[in-house]
């Protein structure tokens, strides 16, 4: 396990960026996917909601 933990801080092999604009939304599936937030708005703000989906477990 430790040596994945490294793996995700240091080698972000896939990433997806976003170009925030008023009332952008975006959705990530936290079963399969790391969230990893980049502090390069300053010095606008930026808010997030958490949620929680009950659903199947995912597969493939």
């Amino acid at each position: 396990m430790e040596m994945l933990y490294r793996h995700v801080e240091t080698q972000p092999a896939l990433a997806c960026r976003v170009r925030w604009t008023p009332n952008t939304l975006v959705f990530w599936d936290n079963r399969c996917t790391q969230h990893q937030a980049i502090w390069d708005y300053y010095p606008l703000d930026r808010a997030g909601h958490r949620l929680s989906i009950i659903g199947e477990r995912p597969t493939g």
